[in-house]
């Protein structure tokens, strides 16, 4: 009997490290330039990227915003370091995985993406949000791109904490 509760234990462990592995694989996909969802903040390489950091937040809020010439980068506290869940584009020098970048056009946009999730209307920009899992209501991770007279002028990608 406990061998097969052990088996059973073992085999559940296994589907769940997969369930995981899967997540973070498509979590992947939400990223801008060197900077991916979920990864590590490395502080030193964000401004040998981006130059110095014009603001930070303070240490002891839960969600730390830290701020470059027209980057931001939203960290959360982790096991063994800072977290990136967030980061917001105004810089065509940033592209995402799929090759969007500020500058480019809405055409291009809709031919990466396909239709969104939502679209919301500003008073000079359009919103159009993109999600990991459509089917979910609140979805694990994504991607909402500003446009404005048909240019992307800023990428923002998100993971729900």
């Amino acid at each position: 009997m406990k061998k097969v509760v052990y088996m059973l234990t073992f085999m559940v462990l296994c589907f769940s490290a997969a369930a995981a592995a899967y997540i973070l694989k498509d979590h992947s996909q939400f990223s801008l330039g060197p900077f991916s969802l979920g990864d590590e903040f490395d502080r030193k390489a964000a401004i040998l990227h981006l130059g110095p950091v014009i603001y930070e937040s303070p240490q002891e809020d839960e969600t730390i915003l830290v701020k470059f010439k027209k980057v931001y980068i939203s960290i959360v506290k982790g096991t063994s370091g800072y977290i990136i869940s967030a980061v917001t584009s105004e810089t065509p020098s940033l592209k995402t995985k799929a090759g969007l970048k500020v500058g480019d056009s809405f055409d291009k946009m809709k031919k990466i993406y396909g239709k969104p999730v939502i679209s919301e209307k500003g008073t000079n920009f359009t919103e159009y949000l993109y999600v990991s899992d459509p089917e979910k209501e609140l979805s694990d991770a994504g991607i909402k791109i500003r446009v404005s007279s048909n240019k992307i002028t800023s990428i923002y990608i998100f993971i729900s904490q």
